[in-house]
């Protein structure tokens, strides 16, 4: 799917939840009680959910840490712009 922006509608496949299948896909997830729609990352010792934007000071990763409230909803398989 293309990135997401203001204004944008996702529709989210709730029966993908296995990270290994999900790689480099974008999810709707829960981490500690914050929504967010990213791009999972398998990196060297973890996994990160990623931004789209080129700016990442503003959006860094989000590393994903075992004692974190973790909780995956689906993955983005089409996003329809406004």
């Amino acid at each position: 799917p293309a990135p997401l922006s203001a204004g944008c509608y996702a529709t989210v496949d709730i029966s993908y939840t296995s990270v290994n299948v999900n790689i480099r896909k974008y999810w709707v997830s829960f981490i500690n009680g914050l929504a967010n729609i990213k791009k999972l990352a398998k990196r060297a010792y973890d996994y990160a959910l990623v931004s789209e934007s080129t700016n990442v000071n503003k959006y860094s990763p989000i590393i994903i840490h075992e004692d974190d409230d973790y909780l995956i909803n689906g993955r983005v398989v089409a996003v329809v712009k406004s």
